[in-house]
């Protein structure tokens, strides 16, 4: 919605080439250098009948590709309820995603 209120919209990233470009202006963007920065993509999650089900915020379209970052798809093991994504921009997993609480 603050997005929307300004005239813009999260990431979209629905394939490889979109993520490495998406990554390419997070990695511009870090400011210091700081390695512990994420940014959210318009990726949010519906779970049914105990399935995890992933759409694009802007066109609603299911998502077909994905680039987690290993273990982090669905923390389960967390409290907190975790329905949307966070692109990493640190230097280690630039570009790859993690699901986190709204």
């Amino acid at each position: 919605q603050a997005c929307a209120a300004q005239g813009a919209s999260l990431a979209f990233a629905p394939s490889e080439e979109d993520n490495d470009a998406v990554a390419a202006a997070v990695e511009d963007a870090r400011e210091n250098g700081d390695d512990d920065t994420v940014f959210w993509i318009g990726l949010y999650s519906i779970t049914e009948d105990g399935v995890d089900y992933y759409y694009w915020d802007n066109v609603d379209d299911e998502a077909t590709w994905f680039n987690w970052e290993a273990g982090h798809e669905d923390d389960t093991d967390s409290d907190e309820n975790q329905f949307c994504v966070a692109m990493s921009g640190s230097k280690k997993h630039l570009g790859e995603w993690n699901d986190k609480g709204c």
